[in-house]
């Protein structure tokens, strides 16, 4: 069962400069049936592709919102797709789960993708919508399976989204080959040594060399993989 989602505040951190987000946004936390429901629709992509579905997505994630969009126009298209920071942290969930304190992940996930995404309201409803269906098509290996979002947690809050997916063991051709593939230049890449344990790290519409030296580029991916953790540990999945 999918649980409450529970906001924690993000630090500052040294991390790409973020956006003011208005006080009015708050923070967005879904409903277990909710997460169902968007569990559901992630997985419908496959067949679906992701426009047709992304405004019902964004409706799912944040519904009769009068501070977040979900309406896929060409405004919040060009913002989610070539001005929102996604930073991603890609690992297997036994090694995730290491830095989790008394708590099991979700049935059958061997995956998990540790996630922040830098935008502000109305945007940010549209950009983990647009996360959330893109990622599969994006990196899908054709021949090689199709691999399915198990489960999830998330917020909406001061200073965008963050949040952790989790995904079957079909993630694992993805894990080896495909994303060292898809990320052609090689400053896009970048393997982080979190407390001794390797966790892939990349990003979309930005490049890593936009953050800075090597020790802004830790900096950035530790702070969004412990504010995962943070999350991770006040979940019962």
């Amino acid at each position: 069962m999918l649980p409450e989602h529970v906001s924690h505040p993000s630090p500052a951190g040294l991390d790409i400069e973020r956006p003011q987000s208005s006080s009015i946004g708050g923070t967005h936390n879904s409903s277990p049936e909710t997460g169902r429901a968007i569990v559901r629709l992630a997985n419908t992509v496959w067949e679906a592709g992701v426009e047709p579905i992304i405004s019902q997505m964004a409706q799912l994630i944040t519904p009769l919102s009068s501070v977040y969009g979900t309406v896929w126009t060409d405004g919040m298209k060009a913002h989610v797709t070539e001005t929102a920071n996604f930073s991603f942290v890609l690992t297997k969930v036994d090694t995730l789960y290491k830095d989790v304190e008394d708590q099991e992940p979700p049935e059958k996930a061997k995956f998990a993708v540790v996630f922040s995404i830098h935008t502000e309201p109305p945007f940010d409803s549209l950009a983990l919508a647009y996360l959330l269906l893109e990622f599969p098509r994006r990196y899908y290996a054709e021949g090689k399976g199709r691999f399915f979002l198990l489960d999830l947690c998330y917020e909406l809050g001061m200073g965008g989204v963050h949040g952790v997916l989790f995904y079957d063991g079909g993630l694992a051709h993805v894990h080896d080959k495909i994303i060292p593939k898809k990320v052609n230049d090689p400053e896009d890449l970048y393997y982080l040594d979190y407390n001794n344990k390797p966790h892939m790290v990349f990003t979309w519409n930005h490049d890593l060399l936009y953050l800075g030296p090597p020790f802004a580029v830790d900096s950035h991916f530790e702070e969004c993989l412990e504010i995962g953790i943070l999350m991770l540990q006040k979940e019962d999945f």
